[in-house]
């Protein structure tokens, strides 16, 4: 009766230890099939591309709008005494452009004052005032009707007013070559204009 015990029991702990380890491989194989789906879902990524134009208010100010060179010889030049303070109040740097906006009544802007009631203007931006001899061809006006200029400093680099700061101003300074002989001698008024681009 021993010798028929002892063979069930036997039996029996072989089937056990069959069961468990074919459950053991059955989890593996589960483990290592979810394992694989993981590690195919990753590695793919994808750029989507965004574009935008900004739009913001380009704005100017003039804290004086005005300069007076007062009386001044016939043939004769003179630079402003003082600047007028153009300065950006707008959202965005500025380049400035400028040119003759409206002529004086009797006199004609041109490049030389080598005749009857014409003469020059010029401007340029800087920290102080210029002399005589430091403003370039750059900084002339051109003739009324013609072409707008750059602003440029008495450096010659072209000044961009940012928007905030010290870099939100500049100083005009304005030079005159009166013509060699005139007409009349009433007063005279020029109207400039500056223009700022946003950069």
């Amino acid at each position: 009766m021993t010798h028929i015990v002892a063979r069930p029991k036997e039996g029996l702990i072989k089937m056990k230890t069959t069961k468990w380890k074919v459950a053991v491989l059955a989890i593996a194989v589960a483990v290592g099939i979810g394992s694989r789906k993981a590690y195919a879902t990753t590695g793919n990524p994808l750029d989507a591309t965004i574009t935008v134009t900004p739009t913001a208010t380009v704005n100017l100010s003039l804290g004086v709008t005005t300069y007076a060179f007062g009386s001044i010889p016939v043939s004769s030049n003179a630079v402003a005494v003082s600047s007028l303070a153009i300065i950006n109040i707008g959202q965005v740097n500025v380049s400035l452009d400028s040119k003759i906006q409206t002529e004086a009544s009797n006199w004609i802007s041109d490049t030389t004052t080598g005749v009857m009631n014409h003469y020059v203007l010029w401007v340029a931006t800087s920290a102080t005032q210029p002399v005589y001899t430091q403003y370039a061809a750059g900084h002339m006006f051109n003739a009324f009707g013609g072409a707008v200029k750059p602003l440029l400093g008495i450096g010659g680099g072209s000044p961009v007013l940012t928007t905030s700061g010290a870099g939100n101003e500049a100083d005009l300074w304005f030079r005159l070559d009166t013509p060699t002989s005139v007409s009349s001698l009433a007063g005279q008024t020029i109207t400039v204009r500056f223009t700022g681009t946003g950069q």
